[in-house]
């Protein structure tokens, strides 16, 4: 859970980093910060669907991260349950199971 949180605090971060960006980039362009800013409809348009399409592509990204998080979760675990144990027996059958459940995620993940 701590990381997972670490990994949710980045991803808010860069959301409020990306729209600061965005707002300083609006700015620059039009050289001061007015209550005009958005004088015409199309910007407040293009505004929301930025902020829209950023929110939902930080979901992905930390979407993507919780799912890697697990599954190096997993790894871990059965490393530190070989060590401790020293079965080959047990840990060969959950090896294939560790490397099957990686080769699905990383497979679903990629497309």
């Amino acid at each position: 859970q701590k990381v997972s949180r670490k990994r949710f605090i980045e991803t808010v971060c860069m959301f409020i980093g990306m729209m600061c960006t965005r707002i300083a980039a609006q700015i620059w362009v039009r050289g001061q910060l007015d209550a005009d800013i958005f004088e015409s409809n199309w910007e407040l348009c293009y505004s929301i669907a930025f902020s829209f399409m950023l929110f939902r592509y930080l979901l992905l990204c930390y979407s993507i991260l919780h799912c890697c998080c697990g599954l190096e979760l997993a790894l871990d675990s059965f490393g530190v349950r070989f060590f401790r144990e020293m079965d080959v027996e047990q840990a060969l059958g959950e090896w294939n199971t560790l490397q099957a459940t990686l080769r699905q995620a990383s497979t679903k993940i990629s497309d």
